[in-house]
């Protein structure tokens, strides 16, 4: 997918750490068991979908992906425009 939309991403850092992160807060919301949620917070109301959840859990984690996903494309945008003006954002040929 990376490469038809022509990502210029050498050492797959989206694939490693924003696919797998994602699917990571996925995974919590589908398999959190009863039993452990209710150990870190007290009044575990929600848990996973696969366990008889309402889906809360899922949607607040979806809800934090998308915070994740816009945070990290402003402030990195933000970045990478600021070293593209300034020339910094690619080595020369000669380096």
């Amino acid at each position: 997918v990376l490469y038809k939309l022509k990502v210029d991403d050498p050492v797959d850092a989206i694939a490693l750490h924003g696919f797998t992160g994602a699917w990571g807060l996925i995974v919590v919301g589908l398999l959190a068991d009863k039993t452990y949620v209710g150990q870190v917070y007290s009044d575990a109301t929600d848990y996973g979908i696969f366990y008889g959840g309402e889906g809360k859990l899922l949607g607040a984690e979806i809800v934090g992906i998308i915070c994740i996903f816009l945070w990290v494309m402003s402030t990195q945008g933000l970045l990478f425009f600021v070293l593209s003006k300034l020339g910094l954002l690619r080595a020369s040929a000669d380096e």
